[in-house]
């Protein structure tokens, strides 16, 4: 038969076991509940990162388009600068062209200016002179057209000078003894008649 002391200490140990059983339990429970809140957080967390992924993403992907753009605007512009260069060059290409037949054209002025003077010293037609042709920008006078090398053209030196009509005009009274004054006045018709039928070639 079992004594009652040895009843005594069973129940005591059964007693100690279902109390740690219970705190077993308890502290499952709490484990669990502490593992359910940190996938909750967890889970939480892990949808705001992609939400701030997906975020980023179409944010980036909006730059990039955006960025695309630009670039190609920046092309088309890039394309109109280099359109515009190679018009600026064919434009200073005939800037360079015209410049060559600058003195030329100042030459030729100036023989149309003396031409012009000596017109109006004879009171002759000059009819056959442009009057739209502008002289004042011309400061100084080139000597002769056909001192100057102009491309793809022929020139002829059409200046007339004092000093060769005084010098043509004394030749012919020196050999003619006829009247001064019709004998320069002869002279100087025939030396327009020649200016007239001079050709100029540009």
């Amino acid at each position: 038969m079992v004594s009652k002391l040895t009843i005594q200490e069973a129940n005591k140990h059964l007693h100690a076991m279902h109390l740690h059983s219970t705190y077993l339990e308890n502290s499952l429970q709490e484990c669990k509940e502490i593992m359910q809140n940190n996938e909750e957080r967890y889970c939480s967390q892990i949808q705001k990162l992609r939400k701030e992924k997906d975020e980023k993403i179409s944010e980036l992907t909006i730059k990039m388009k955006n960025t695309e753009l630009e670039k190609h605007k920046l092309e088309e512009k890039f394309k109109e600068k280099e359109n515009e260069v190679k018009l600026l060059k064919g434009r200073l290409s005939v800037v360079k062209q015209i410049f060559q037949f600058l003195p030329g054209l100042r030459s030729f002025l100036g023989v149309i200016e003396n031409a012009r003077q000596l017109v109006k010293e004879d009171g002759a037609d000059n009819e056959f002179i442009p009057n739209d042709i502008s002289i004042k920008a011309m400061n100084k006078q080139v000597p002769s057209i056909a001192k100057h090398n102009i491309p793809n053209g022929k020139l002829r030196n059409l200046s007339i000078s004092e000093d060769s009509d005084d010098e043509e005009i004394t030749g012919i009274n020196t050999e003619t003894n006829a009247n001064p004054d019709m004998t320069v006045k002869s002279a100087k018709e025939n030396k327009l008649n020649d200016f007239k039928t001079s050709e100029v070639y540009l």
